[in-house]
């Protein structure tokens, strides 16, 4: 079984390992463009690190919707909904409200 093959499947495991891939290749690609923004614009309020933070997991809730209702592979969709929550949770506990800066 290759990994393209494992991903596709209908399981926790492929769930949660797609759930945990894709808020850090967004938040890779979000830092920079925020960055960016804030240059171009002058405007070094435009967005704080712990909102880029929380913006980088609204994929998996996009990406939910697409294998509940596209693939109808419950239990992906259920699998990035438990880490998604996790994540949620994990922020709001421990970096909501402290300073956070990215060694980036």
């Amino acid at each position: 079984m290759n990994f393209r093959n494992f991903l596709r499947a209908n399981t926790f495991t492929s769930g949660i390992i797609i759930a945990l891939v894709t808020p850090a290749l967004t938040l890779i690609l979000l830092v920079p463009l925020f960055r960016l923004l804030m240059h171009l614009t002058g405007n070094n309020h435009f967005t704080d690190n712990q909102g880029i933070l929380l913006l980088s997991i609204v994929p998996n809730i996009l990406l939910m919707r697409y294998f509940l209702i596209k693939v109808h592979d419950e239990n992906t969709a259920k699998a990035l909904l438990a880490v998604s929550t996790g994540l949620v949770i994990l922020f709001f506990i421990f970096i909501h409200n402290h300073p956070f800066e990215f060694p980036f």
